[in-house]
């Protein structure tokens, strides 16, 4: 069930992303609005873990060159399973 949950939060915050970026882009073409809503479907219907999984073998070929920018790493608690259990507080006092 937590594969499943964590799946539609994360789905959920992309077609809300997308919703937010098409009304954006509304003086793009119809074609950018397509492709942006067309990638949001594709989220919804490829699960995280699945293109976790190709990654991890895609990066058994590629070198890893590139380091992710300040900003990502800073939004990076954001994308942890929303089910993973919590880390126990600090209690020494």
């Amino acid at each position: 069930m937590a594969p499943l949950l964590d799946h539609l939060w994360q789905s959920t915050m992309v077609a809300g992303l997308a919703a937010l970026l098409t009304l954006a882009l509304s003086n793009n073409s119809a074609r950018v609005r397509f492709w942006l809503w067309f990638a949001a479907s594709i989220k919804f219907l490829v699960p995280f873990a699945a293109l976790a999984a190709l990654g991890e073998m895609l990066a058994r070929f590629l070198p890893v060159t590139w380091a992710p920018p300040s900003p990502l790493l800073a939004i990076a608690p954001a994308a942890e399973r929303f089910s993973a259990p919590r880390r126990p507080a600090n209690t020494a006092g």
